[in-house]
């Protein structure tokens, strides 16, 4: 982003914060869906997520779900400014506190300074997963129920590409699949990658913008996916046994 281009966007994040005065502003690497940036305004470390150009996810969803996890006792970043309806910034937006730790799956799962975090990181995550799946989705207007067989069969259909292994994949699928009781919120993206962690454990839980309705054992299923394991044998986010989810 160009000079003039950095300055405006520090001006009018200035305006949407009562004025404060926005320094450090820094853009960060990764996100498919949202721009991400970190700076300082009023003596705090902010965040600012703004959608991308053509993004097709509502933020006003991921607003009112950040808010309604944070009510429910899942910890996520708070909601400071809700900009999903506002055009002061050119795009939806919404700026959060920034919380302090690590992200970075292979530092979690090796270093020395998460040695404690490891031990305790599995049934916080579980906790969170319960938390999260119990809250009142009649809170939430806007939430799509996702069948995620038929959505990833779409994806495969219109890629226009021959796969027969995930044809097969597809196949097994659609004969196999589970009883689900009633939809409740799902993340959608819920492993390691997408949380903060710190010393303690789990500190945050990051990038909502897959949240929908659905199985809520979607979430445990992707948190035990092996790529999300990183090398590690553990099948929980390559930190435990299935026996600390199947416990909760």
């Amino acid at each position: 982003m160009a000079d003039d281009d950095r300055a405006r966007l520090a001006e009018n994040l200035s305006s949407v914060l009562d004025g404060a005065t926005v320094t450090d502003l820094r853009r960060l690497s990764g996100g498919a869906s949202r721009e991400t940036w970190t700076f300082t305004a009023a003596g705090e470390r902010l965040v600012l997520q703004r959608t991308r150009e053509g993004g097709l996810r509502r933020l006003d969803i991921e607003v009112a779900v950040l808010r309604a996890a944070a009510q429910a006792g899942v910890p996520v970043p708070e909601v400071v400014v809700d900009g999903s309806h506002s055009g002061a910034l050119e795009r939806p937006f919404m700026v959060v506190r920034e919380v302090p730790g690590e992200t970075i799956a292979r530092k979690i799962l090796r270093d020395n300074e998460y040695a404690h975090a490891r031990a305790v990181l599995p049934r916080q995550l579980a906790h969170a997963a319960a938390r999260l799946h119990s809250i009142d989705t009649a809170l939430i207007e806007g939430l799509a129920a996702d069948d995620q067989v038929a959505q990833y069969r779409t994806v495969l259909d219109e890629s226009g590409q021959s796969h027969p292994v995930f044809e097969a994949a597809f196949r097994w699928l659609e004969m196999n699949r589970p009883s689900v009781s009633a939809a409740r919120l799902v993340h959608g993206d819920f492993r390691l990658g997408n949380v903060i962690v710190g010393p303690d454990g789990l500190a945050a839980v990051l990038d909502w913008e897959l949240v929908h309705l659905g199985d809520p054992m979607e979430d445990l299923g992707w948190l035990c996916v092996r790529a999300w394991r990183f090398g590690s044998r553990a099948p929980v986010a390559g930190l435990a046994d299935y026996d600390v989810l199947l416990d909760m």
